[in-house]
C-alpha cells in the first residue's frame, strides 16, 4: 500500500503552517518518515530528511536562513533540494560538499495545501485536479485534523451514507420518553432541508449502488421519502485517499477530505468546504472554525478540542435528550465510532455484516484489483498512475429526489448530470448512442433512461446515422420520438434538467 501511496501526490501541511519565508521549520512524519519542511528566503518550501548525516543532529534546531537549513552542531547547510551548500568544517578546496546530499522530496503548494511527491522522479504524476483547488481562496476554506487511527478505517467512514441515521441523529425529548424518530427528531444541520434530514432518520435501510470510474468510485444511498421519489446521497471515493463526502445541494457548500497516513495507527485528515459559484462568507467561515461538517473544531495544532484524550467530551445527559451520540459535532462524532474500532480495524471475514457490499468495493479500488481503477493497477504495477485530472475535474458529491423505479443511474440522468466515465473510459465498450456521439463529436451526449432501460438519442444531429442506431437496437427496447413509452414524463424531466 505504501508504495502505492508514493505514486500519488501527498499533502503534507496546510500552506499556514510555514507563513513565511526563512520561518520555523516543521517537523513532520509521512507514510511512516520523519521529514523536515521549512520555507526559504524565495519562500520556496523543501521537504528533506529531518536529520543531518553528519552526526545525526536533528535539522529542526537548525537555523533557517539564506536559502538553506543549516545544522547546530557543525554548521552543515541544506537547501530545499538536499544539496549540501555550505560545509564549514571541510577546507573548501576539498568540495567535500558537493558530495553530500540528503533526502528530499519534489513539493508544490496547491490550494493552500503543500503537497509532496515521494515515489520515483522518472514517473511523476501531475497533481490532482480537486476542484477546490482550482478555483479562488476566496471560494474555499482549508483546515486539518489530527485521528487516532488508520487512515483506511477513516476513509471508509466518510463514504458510508448509512450511519448518518444513529451517529448524527438529533432529538428532543424529555428523559424518561423512549425515543420516537417521527416525534422527536430535529434538524440539526440549518444548512440541509429537514425534510432530507427527517427521510435519513426515518429510513436505517438505504439501498447502496456503487459505480466505479476512472478515478475510484461512487457510492449512492437511496433512501424511502414516503412518495413515489427516492432520495439519494451520493458520496466519492477518488484514488488514492481522496473522498466527497455526500452533503450537497446544487448551490450549497461542498465538503471533502483527503486521508494522509502519519504511521499504520495514526493520519491526518485534511478538511475542506468550497463554493464552485461565489465566495465563502464571513460567517460561514466563522462557522467552520468553530466545527462544521467534516470540518473538526481544532486547536492552534490542528488536534480536535474533543478527542480520544478526553473521551471526546461526551455528555451522557445529551445523549439521552438531544444527541444519539452526546459528543458535539458531525467530525468529532465519526472520529469517536472510528477510533474505538481500534488503532486498525479487525476486517475479520467471519464477522458477516448484511452492507459489505460498499467494504468490499472501496478495497478493490485502493489495492488497484476493482473494475476500471486504472491507477490501483498501474501503481501497483510499478507503472506510473494516470494523473487523473480530467476524471477529478468532472467529479462532484451530489444529493437530491430521483424516481422511485429508477436506481442512482437514474437519478444522475434526471439531475443533468453524467456518470464520471460515460464516454471516456479507454478499454471499454460503448453503446451503439455512444458510439453514435462519438462519431459525431458530440461531447456532452444528452442520452437519458428511463428504469425500464428505454434509450434514445435526443440529439438531433445527425439523423440518418442517429435513425440507424436505433434500428440496432432490441424491438423492445425502441422508443417513440417523444422518449420511453412508458414514461414520457420522466424522460420529459431529464432533457429539461440538460
Amino acid at each position: 500500500m505504501g508504495e502505492l501511496l508514493r505514486r500519488f501526490w501527498i499533502p503534507v501541511l496546510l500552506s499556514k503552517e510555514l507563513p513565511e519565508a526563512d520561518g520555523e521549520p516543521k517537523k513532520i512524519v509521512v507514510l511512516g518518515e520523519e521529514l523536515l519542511a521549512f520555507r526559504d528566503s524565495r519562500s520556496v518550501v523543501g521537504v528533506i530528511d529531518q536529520y543531518c548525516p553528519h552526526r545525526g543532529a536533528n535539522l529542526w534546531l537548525g537555523r533557517n536562513e539564506e536559502c538553506g537549513i543549516r545544522c547546530v552542531y557543525h554548521g552543515w547547510k541544506f537547501d530545499t533540494d538536499g544539496r549540501c551548500v555550505d560545509m564549514p568544517t571541510s577546507y573548501p578546496d576539498l568540495n567535500a560538499k558537493d558530495l553530500i546530499r540528503i533526502k528530499s522530496y519534489p513539493v508544490r503548494e496547491w490550494g493552500e495545501m503543500i503537497w509532496a511527491y515521494m515515489g520515483p522522479a522518472d514517473v511523476m504524476p501531475e497533481l490532482p485536479d480537486l476542484e477546490m483547488a482550482m478555483l479562488p481562496a476566496s471560494h474555499r476554506y482549508v483546515s486539518k485534523k489530527w485521528q487516532d487511527c488508520n487512515w483506511v478505517q477513516a476513509l471508509e467512514g466518510s463514504i458510508d451514507t448509512a450511519h448518518f441515521t444513529f451517529a448524527h441523529l438529533s432529538f428532543d425529548k424529555e428523559e424518561n420518553e423512549i425515543l420516537d424518530i417521527k416525534k422527536h427528531f430535529v434538524n440539526p444541520i440549518a444548512r440541509m432541508s429537514s425534510d432530507h434530514m427527517r427521510w435519513i432518520a426515518e429510513d436505517p435501510r438505504p439501498v447502496i449502488k456503487i459505480a466505479p470510474h476512472d478515478a475510484g468510485l461512487c457510492i449512492a444511498g437511496g433512501r424511502l421519502t414516503g412518495s413515489d421519489n427516492i432520495y439519494w446521497r451520493i458520496a466519492q471515493f477518488l484514488m488514492p485517499f481522496h473522498a466527497y463526502a455526500p452533503s450537497a445541494m446544487p448551490g450549497e457548500n461542498i465538503f471533502g477530505q483527503t486521508f494522509v497516513p502519519v504511521t499504520d495507527t495514526n493520519c491526518w485528515i485534511y478538511t475542506y468546504a468550497w463554493n464552485p459559484e461565489r465566495p465563502l462568507t464571513q460567517a460561514e467561515r466563522d462557522a467552520y472554525d468553530r466545527g462544521n461538517g467534516v470540518i473538526a473544531e481544532v486547536d492552534d495544532h490542528y488536534v480536535p478540542l474533543r478527542h480520544k484524550g478526553n473521551d471526546y467530551m461526551i455528555d451522557r445527559k445529551l445523549q439521552r435528550t438531544r444527541s444519539y451520540t452526546g459528543i458535539k459535532g458531525v467530525s468529532e462524532q465519526d472520529a469517536a465510532v472510528q477510533d474505538s474500532q481500534g488503532p486498525i480495524a479487525d476486517r475479520n471475514p467471519r464477522a458477516s455484516r448484511p452492507d459489505r457490499s460498499r467494504h468490499h468495493a472501496f478495497p478493490q479500488a485502493r489495492d488497484g484489483s476493482g473494475a476500471r481503477a486504472s491507477a490501483g493497477r498501474a501503481a501497483a504495477a510499478g507503472r506510473t498512475p494516470g494523473s487523473l485530472r480530467g476524471a477529478l475535474r468532472r467529479l462532484r458529491h451530489q444529493q437530491g429526489q430521483g424516481p422511485a423505479r429508477g436506481d442512482a443511474g437514474t437519478f444522475w440522468r434526471c439531475r443533468g448530470l453524467r456518470r464520471p466515465s460515460q464516454g471516456r473510459s479507454s478499454g471499454v465498450a460503448l453503446g451503439p448512442i455512444a458510439q453514435h456521439h462519438r462519431r459525431i463529436g458530440r461531447v456532452d451526449p444528452a442520452v437519458v433512461a428511463c428504469p425500464c432501460r428505454a434509450r434514445t438519442c435526443r440529439c438531433r444531429a445527425n439523423n440518418d446515422e442517429a435513425a440507424g442506431v436505433t434500428g440496432q437496437m432490441p424491438d423492445a427496447e425502441i422508443p417513440d420520438r417523444r422518449g420511453c413509452r412508458a414514461h414520457p414524463g420522466l424522460l420529459w424531466r431529464a432533457e429539461r434538467a440538460q
